[in-house]
């Protein structure tokens, strides 16, 4: 058993504890990017970098049910659209899927266990 499968079959509540950390880890990349306002340029060269796992644990935050669909949407969304925010080069198609999938379930689909399971899958490989 490697790695991958630990995550995947980790206890709900440390997976919770876990999302619960990356989750707090994004949203204060989000909002030290909004408070650099009033325009981009105040940020200069400071970029955040958004990696696999960080995906992977805010879906692991809506399976343990610490964030709703749409919790999960809006967050997609708004890392997907953060000009600061780049995508670890390891995986950066992935989580540019797994953003756009979970960011846009007009589109996509509404984001169910079995398609947060899936997407999740995706990023592990």
């Amino acid at each position: 058993m490697d790695a991958r499968d630990d995550l995947l079959s980790e206890d709900p509540s440390a997976l919770f504890e876990r999302a619960d950390k990356a989750r707090k880890r994004t949203h204060a990349m989000l909002d030290a990017i909004q408070q650099a306002a009033p325009t981009p340029a105040c940020l200069g060269s400071q970029m955040f970098l958004c990696r696999a796992i960080d995906v992977v644990e805010a879906i692991n935050c809506f399976l343990a049910g610490a964030m709703t669909e749409a919790g999960l949407e809006a967050w997609a969304e708004r890392t997907e659209m953060a000009e600061e925010i780049e995508y670890a080069e390891d995986h950066r198609e992935a989580v540019a899927e797994a953003l756009f999938q979970l960011a846009h379930p007009e589109l996509n689909g509404a984001i169910t266990t079995q398609r947060a399971l899936s997407i999740r899958r995706g990023l592990l490989k």
